[in-house]
């Protein structure tokens, strides 16, 4: 199931930045804002959930929170 999501939400990012880049389907090259929000937004988001996911898992899987801390070390 996550696989196929992440293959269709690769097809979706590669389809519009091939669209504004060609100027088609209603995407311009002057404004491409749909392009800046597939690859800004949605990328961010997608980080932010993989995070709360980890923490997540170390926390009621683990249970120890040394991975928490190791991984703050390493930013």
């Amino acid at each position: 199931m996550f696989r196929s999501a992440a293959v269709l939400f690769g097809a979706a990012s590669y389809f519009i930045a091939l669209a504004t880049f060609l100027g088609i389907a209603g995407m311009s090259t002057a404004n491409p804002i749909v392009l800046y929000v597939m690859l800004f937004i949605y990328n961010g988001a997608a980080l932010l959930l993989y995070v709360i996911l980890q923490i997540f898992l170390v926390l009621n899987t683990l249970n120890d929170l040394w991975p928490i801390g190791k991984a703050l070390l390493l930013f």
